[in-house]
């Protein structure tokens, strides 16, 4: 039995999984589940490319909050103050994920 599949038989999932009967019969069918977690590091990123990133994965929400007038305006001090962190070498960030692999019974 796998980390991933004990976590499944506890609370609270288990009251999850039983208030969706979809989720509940197609559980059923599984065999074994199991969760990877990963750590991936990018370096030497640029300013525009770090928030070009930031952008397409916040689907749509990094400046929602600010009005659209002042999109252009907060990206360029943004972009320089990432440049000025970089010092020229470009940056880096983590970013981790996690996948979630199941084999169907039968």
């Amino acid at each position: 039995m796998t980390d991933g599949l004990c976590f499944m038989q506890r609370e609270p999932m288990t009251s999850y999984l039983h208030d969706n009967a979809k989720l509940d019969r197609d559980y059923d069918r599984l065999g074994e589940i199991q969760f990877q977690f990963g750590q991936r590091i990018r370096t030497k990123v640029s300013a525009a490319e770090m928030l070009d990133f930031i952008e397409a994965s916040s689907f749509g929400n990094f400046l929602s909050a600010i009005p659209s007038d002042l999109h252009d305006t907060l990206r360029t001090d943004l972009r320089q103050a990432l440049e000025a962190k970089s010092g020229g070498d470009g940056l880096a960030y983590r970013d981790y994920g996690m996948m979630v692999v199941a084999r169907k019974l039968g």
